[in-house]
């Protein structure tokens, strides 16, 4: 169950901050609340957040980065922005305030420096003694609805066990828009409790409610449109799919749900068998702008079997996934060949490919489609249009352990500390210099074209970058190698390849860097 942000605003550790709503709906739902200073947090959030921010990641950011940053929790639809003032910004920056003005996410001033964990902590105990009531409705309203359906009362018993759990009529209307069947009148702008139904993944209409919006009747209607499924699929209406049938096959790898055994079944019925001469390996494909899931099938549902053999193949989540066999002789080299021919097509069809490790049998699977999952989330640091095999994001995932361990924020501090002391204080682009010139292998002069500025230009931030790190930060090998991890791991922390402060207090504990600055 959902707070609205409006009760969320009323909790006492909240009210101290004196919070004051800047643009936005006050009865937006806030399903949950995060704290966080990374740049490019929109990557992981669902939609309908809260998020307390103080701003730092947003510290020293252009106009056109502060855009996109508030344009990422748009797209992303989060329900709520609450930015503390007086720590890091004097005011909430106006590019943010102007691009939320018109959105759906709620834009909410603090004042002073506010208890985050202790805001974080209240809220997340409401939703969740809200949400045990819920699971209570949710499994009468299963219950009953199951029960409907042990009988054989068809759709229209179903509706009619929605209305006594309601209280207010329901209706089925089917995917050209006419009323199947209700329990009663259902006005047509009943919109707010209306929920598809969908079987075996096509769309065969709605199910509409007039009952009061509670959480509790959003999870019955929601039980509802599963059971009048249920229902369409069990009267014959339609049959299972061959799509959907690997996509169920896919969620099962992925979610570890089936024994390596009858993983291996279902896959042969499919047409997908591994043996001694043959490999799995899996991958995950995201469209790109403009590009459709459905795009993104079709190329790989026959680029793919054409390139390797066999595959599994269906949509995890917004991405395509895909488990193929492949020859277990076939090289590293001609593995990215194959998957990048598999997934040449029409400009920007993927914005990403990324691949996990080899499985010698379904045993493996799961790891290297997790693998490949995990993989998406260093794609855009390592800004490669060309598939992206385990071996490229393994120290990411490296680092990613040893952040988890607390010790990456220390080595970065101890290798990069006075540039970002540097760059926060003057805005300099000293650090993203340094990885522009490490991207380029050392080219001078194609890492100045790369940050678009001269090449004395770049010679001056250099010497600058040797006065702050010492004269062999590039010339000597050992230490070039070191500093350059630390960069991939500020880079891996913030969530971004771009020039943005880490969110980590040990990172950020140095003086107060201006709101803005000139690049």
């Amino acid at each position: 169950m959902a707070l609205t942000l409006a009760e969320l605003l009323a909790l006492p550790a909240l009210t101290a901050a004196d919070p004051q709503l800047v643009s936005g709906d006050p009865k937006r739902d806030v399903r949950w609340v995060h704290t966080s200073e990374i740049f490019d947090i929109a990557t992981l959030l669902k939609g309908g957040e809260a998020l307390l921010t103080s701003g730092l990641g947003l510290v020293a950011a252009s106009d056109a980065r502060l855009r996109t940053y508030a344009r990422s929790l748009i797209e992303i639809d989060v329900g709520a922005l609450l930015f503390e003032v007086g720590r890091t910004f004097s005011e909430i920056p106006t590019i943010i305030a102007d691009e939320l003005r018109d959105s759906r996410v709620a834009l909410v001033r603090l004042d002073g420096v506010v208890p985050f964990i202790d805001i974080t902590e209240s809220a997340h105990r409401l939703i969740l003694d809200a949400e045990s009531l819920t699971l209570r409705a949710s499994d009468q309203a299963t219950r009953r609805l199951m029960d409907v359906l042990v009988k054989g009362g068809g759709v229209s018993a179903v509706l009619s066990a929605l209305d006594e759990l309601t209280g207010a009529p329901a209706a089925f209307i089917d995917a050209e828009g006419r009323e199947v069947a209700a329990s009663g009148p259902v006005p047509a702008n009943a919109r707010e409790l209306e929920r598809p139904v969908e079987v075996f993944g096509e769309r065969r209409g709605v199910i509409r409610s007039a009952a009061a919006v509670t959480a509790d009747h959003r999870v019955v209607i929601d039980r509802g449109a599963a059971a009048i499924a249920l229902e369409l699929a069990r009267s014959g209406s339609t049959m299972p799919t061959r799509r959907y049938a690997h996509e169920q096959l896919l969620h099962s790898v992925l979610h570890d749900d089936l024994n390596p055994a009858d993983l291996e079944s279902r896959a042969g019925a499919l047409g997908v068998v591994v043996d001694r001469r043959t490999e799995l390996v899996a991958g995950l494909c995201a469209p790109g702008a403009g590009r459709s899931l459905d795009d993104a099938y079709v190329q790989l549902v026959d680029a793919v079997p054409r390139a390797f053999g066999p595959a599994v193949i269906g949509r995890v989540g917004q991405s395509i996934a895909m488990i193929a066999t492949i020859a277990a002789s076939l090289d590293q080299t001609a593995l990215r060949s194959k998957l990048a021919a598999a997934t040449a097509g029409p400009a920007s069809l993927f914005r990403y490919v990324t691949v996990g490790r080899r499985a010698a049998d379904w045993a493996g699977a799961s790891a290297s489609l997790q693998e490949a999952i995990d993989g998406a989330v260093f794609a855009p640091l390592l800004g490669s249009s060309e598939p992206l095999l385990a071996e490229d994001t393994a120290l990411f995932r490296l680092l990613r352990e040893i952040e988890k361990s607390g010790a990456l924020d220390d080595f970065i501090t101890r290798q990069l500390g006075p540039v970002l002391d540097a760059d926060a204080r003057r805005g300099s682009d000293l650090l993203r210099t340094l990885a522009e010139l490490f991207r380029a292998g050392g080219s001078r002069s194609a890492a100045a074209q790369a940050l678009g500025v001269r090449r004395q230009t770049l010679y001056d931030r250099l010497r600058r970058i040797e006065e702050l790190l010492g004269a062999t930060v590039v010339s000597d090998p050992l230490r070039a190698v070191t500093v350059n991890v630390a960069i991939l791991g500020w880079s891996m922390v913030t969530r971004t390849a771009q020039s943005t402060p880490p969110e980590s207090d040990r990172l950020r504990r140095r003086g107060q860097p201006p709101a803005s600055s000139s690049r």
